[in-house]
């Protein structure tokens, strides 16, 4: 894979093509509804489980963090996560992003994102730091406007809670942020295998 002199990268599982048929699927739903045109959606190239997010970094730098992503995951189990239900960010009345909620082992997943964010914090240039909280980001808002946003919130709620199904997570990625003429995506530079 050619990387450019400076490549935003994250670490996280991009989703299996059937739980991203059903993503798609949840994200009709609320297109459906009235004030969601105002939604940004999430293509299905760029669907994926952030654990966290490098931001723009120098080949040299994806190296080490490869390095270090695939020596932390053979220190963790493998575990299950259950994707369902709706959700925005900062909040459902005025979302500015729109989500999916993450339940399961969500303490397995904590402690594996924990490690990965103090053992990469020094190396890139992540984004403002922020407590992690799983989700899988569906949609952002275009116009920050009050209106639009609690359009959005209206349209969220109204789409109801999806069940899109278990996610088996037996290794991480860490994955680079593409564009082509198709649009945006996350392409696969390394994996890593989660121990046991």
């Amino acid at each position: 894979m050619t990387m450019d002199s400076l490549n935003r990268c994250v670490v996280g599982l991009k989703l299996p093509a059937p739980l991203v048929s059903n993503v798609e699927a949840a994200q009709l739903d609320v297109r459906r509804r009235g004030g969601a045109n105002e939604l940004r959606f999430t293509s299905a190239a760029e669907v994926a489980l952030v654990l966290f997010n490098l931001g723009e970094i120098p080949p040299d730098v994806v190296r080490r963090a490869q390095t270090v992503v695939e020596a932390i995951c053979l220190r963790h189990l493998p575990f299950q996560l259950a994707i369902r239900g709706l959700g925005g960010s900062p909040n459902m009345v005025q979302p500015k992003s729109v989500w999916l909620g993450i339940e399961g082992d969500v303490a397995a997943l904590g402690a594996l994102q924990t490690e990965i964010e103090f053992n990469l914090m020094g190396l890139g240039n992540p984004t403002a730091r922020v407590p992690f909280a799983p989700h899988i980001e569906i949609g952002r808002m275009k116009n920050l406007n009050e209106a639009a946003r609690v359009a959005v919130g209206r349209a969220v709620k109204m789409a109801g809670s999806p069940e899109i199904g278990v996610l088996e997570v037996n290794y991480l990625e860490l994955l680079l942020a593409t564009a082509s003429h198709q649009g945006p995506g996350l392409s696969v530079v390394s994996v890593a295998r989660l121990g046991g």
